[in-house]
């Protein structure tokens, strides 16, 4: 089917492709891009859906993949949970975006993409990280007034959100060092990275520093670049300069927190506190479908004084939905990296690993900083390698 595209530097761009490239620039940016109906990116998403909609003349069918239909059903039980959920405006109230950023996600894996078009968007992730890590030095806002104060975005912002939403462009900029061939270029993402990287240690989180360990551990693993003698030395010396710039330019405190063993045996900032009463007595005395969408925080009222977040994707999967949710998420996930796999998408795979990593520490399944990863993955599954396309002039 002839679709309207773009002129980008000469190359040819469907404009829906166009918009998930400011989709995904904008993404870092998310916390500060809020407002009393919700985040820029949600209008956005809503603009790509009716624009590839026009485009497709409304021909789009749902692809019948595992992960897709784990998505459906996963938004299925979130509307069937108002016949068993025990506070029905919690519910009603999370539903929304329950419903809005997994959607968006299935929608996307039914467009199809060029791989100029995947590039592209990679691109403009990549820049979309270097920016928000920008903006986030030049606000200053910290939270705390100590050498360990953690750097964020607002006042309102979280830092280990801010450091979630930096991994991919962390990720991309590490597997386009890897596919690049020109020394100029791999400089270019070398720099990339280090920004990322340094600002990601900024916001002193320990979730974002195990992420990072686990795309890089995987990504070796999976590519088998650790049988390549010169990327073994090549990253050895990056990571002594690395250790050298971050001991020499982060605050001391920050450092320690991120770099010293026992802040990792700890109690998790109150986390395992949390774990505790749920396994002990929540999850014991719960239905077998869960308690519903955002009520796990309703019950923690009657421990703490008020609502408080589980910080654990999984558990959260599990108390919400019981027998229903967590398994599905779980089949999700896994789908998703043997697809990537059989497809040697190995950057892919260890983007994924390297979230679920994250979502041990962090309530995730409302937040974009999960789903984009996935979102990229299915990008990059839609990917075609011709089409033919009516070109519209945009100068």
């Amino acid at each position: 089917m002839n679709k309207p595209v773009i002129s980008v530097f000469k190359r040819k761009i469907s404009l829906h492709a166009v918009l998930y490239m400011l989709y995904f620039f904008l993404a870092p940016m998310e916390d500060i891009l809020n407002n009393s109906a919700g985040t820029l990116g949600k209008y956005l998403a809503i603009v790509i859906v009716a624009v590839t909609l026009i485009e497709n003349r409304g021909e789009i069918s749902i692809k019948n993949t595992i992960a897709n239909k784990c998505i459906i059903w996963l938004m299925l039980i979130t509307v069937a949970s108002m016949l068993w959920t025990i506070d029905k405006q919690t519910t009603s109230n999370r539903m929304v975006a329950y419903l809005l950023v997994p959607g968006f996600c299935l929608f996307t894996s039914l467009i199809s993409f060029t791989r100029e078009e995947f590039n592209w968007i990679v691109l403009a992730a990549i820049a979309g990280g270097i920016v928000a890590s920008a903006v986030a030095f030049l606000t200053g806002n910290m939270l705390g007034e100590t050498m360990a104060s953690r750097l964020i975005l607002t006042e309102d912002n979280d830092p280990n959100n801010f450091a979630a939403l930096l991994l991919l462009p962390f990720a991309l900029s590490w597997w386009k060092i890897q596919e690049s061939h020109k020394f100029y270029q791999k400089m270019i993402f070398v720099f990339a990275l280090a920004i990322i990287v340094f600002f990601i240690f900024m916001t002193g989180s320990r979730g974002g520093m195990l992420s990072i360990l686990m795309i890089l551990v995987s990504y070796y693993i999976l590519s088998g670049m650790y049988k390549r003698a010169t990327t073994i030395i090549g990253t050895a010396l990056l990571l002594v300069v690395l250790i050298y710039f971050l001991k020499s330019y982060l605050p001391a405190d920050l450092y320690n927190r991120l770099f010293t063993l026992k802040n990792y045996t700890s109690n998790g900032a109150g986390r395992t506190g949390v774990w505790e009463i749920l396994f002990s007595d929540i999850i014991p005395n719960m239905g077998i479908l869960g308690l519903g969408p955002g009520c796990v925080s309703n019950k923690l009222v009657s421990y703490y004084g008020f609502a408080k977040g589980i910080h654990n994707t999984y558990l959260n999967m599990l108390c919400e939905f019981g027998i229903l949710g967590l398994p599905a998420f779980l089949l999700m996930i896994v789908s998703i990296l043997v697809r990537s796999h059989k497809r040697k998408f190995y950057i892919g795979m260890a983007m994924l690993l390297g979230i679920c990593t994250t979502i041990l520490f962090l309530d995730a399944y409302a937040k974009k900083f999960f789903w984009n990863i996935i979102m990229l993955i299915f990008i990059h599954e839609g990917i075609e390698e011709a089409s033919d396309t009516t070109t519209l002039q945009i100068t």
